[in-house]
């Protein structure tokens, strides 16, 4: 469905999506402003439902036996890609204004989601089976601790000075952030590969440079062609600052932009 598979935090809007388990190592910035990278949890469920599990929030799909919540921010609905193709013991819950407005056992697409869509999956449509029209529903999230900003990665490449990953031998276009306590730096990198003049790292290469750049701690976010670096121009433009592999810039689910601002004098 080409949403992203790990958990993301908007300044402005608040949690965007996320698995309750899998997916938590993040970089984020914590509720007193401070960057920071580790794991990140989320927390969600029903107001007094507590025999109905939710398993993720506006995720790629809803895993077997469980229990996905879609939102406004997800956009419009996609049928039965959200349960990977399965047609059989599904179920949808609509809920608006804070009441169930309808169930299904069938899953439509093109249409956006008005209020909320609960999805469940075997054991998950059965539990989902107990709201019935009418009935009120409250549904909660949140992350542990209330980042302000969070995107996560698969991987932690440095913890406290230490290379934490095994090198595969894999050679890819990376992109790696990290953040040296000292001094209060962030560090982005993006390193171009699959092509003639740049072959591209291996995760310990990433990592050796991360400490190289002087990284305390640092996170493998998504790499391969969705390896992309934007900067403002000088005319107040976007442009491409990096060679991503497919020659082109990839469609990605999620990012991380960088504002500056200029210190007073």
């Amino acid at each position: 469905t080409g949403a992203p598979l790990g958990l993301g935090q908007d300044r402005q809007r608040g949690p965007l999506h996320g698995p309750v388990t899998g997916w938590n190592n993040a970089f984020f910035i914590d509720a007193k402003g401070r960057p920071d990278i580790g794991e990140l949890r989320v927390r969600a469920w029903i107001k007094g439902h507590p025999g109905i599990t939710i398993t993720n929030i506006n995720s790629p799909s809803v895993q077997v036996g469980g229990i996905g919540v879609y939102g406004k921010a997800w956009g419009t609905t996609v049928g039965h890609r959200i349960v990977d193709g399965q047609k059989e013991n599904i179920r949808a819950v609509y809920v608006r204004d804070g009441k169930v407005v309808r169930t299904s056992k069938k899953l439509g697409s093109g249409k956006p989601i008005q209020g909320l869509m609960l999805v469940g999956r075997g054991p998950g449509a059965e539990a989902l089976a107990a709201l019935k029209v009418g009935q009120p529903v409250k549904v909660r999230w949140t992350f542990k601790d209330r980042p302000r900003v969070a995107i996560t990665g698969n991987k932690f490449l440095i913890e406290d000075g230490v290379v934490k990953v095994v090198d595969d031998r894999e050679l890819h276009p990376r992109t790696a952030i990290g953040y040296n306590r000292a001094s209060k730096t962030l560090l982005i990198l993006v390193v171009d590969g699959r092509q003639k003049f740049s072959r591209g790292n291996t995760m310990v290469e990433l990592a050796t440079k991360m400490i190289e750049l002087g990284a305390d701690e640092a996170l493998n976010l998504d790499g391969g062609g969705s390896s992309t670096m934007m900067a403002l121009g000088k005319k107040g433009f976007f442009r491409l600052v990096n060679k991503p592999s497919d020659g082109r810039p990839r469609s990605v689910p999620n990012g991380l932009e960088i504002l500056y601002r200029k210190p007073r004098s």
